[in-house]
């Protein structure tokens, strides 16, 4: 899951023209996830695409 916040925040930059940012801290990236979709994304389970909107 941390690989998938990390993956979504630097597309999020790039989409911005900024470029990837290198960290080895965890929880910028699982922070910045809960805040865009709230606790929900850190449950386990199926992605509905109704959640992705």
């Amino acid at each position: 899951m941390v690989g998938l916040a990390y993956y979504e925040q630097q597309m999020k930059r790039l989409s911005l023209n900024k470029d990837p940012k290198a960290t080895t801290n965890a929880w910028g990236p699982l922070i910045n996830t809960i805040t865009h979709h709230g606790l929900n994304s850190l449950k386990k389970g199926e992605i509905k695409f109704d959640d992705l909107k």
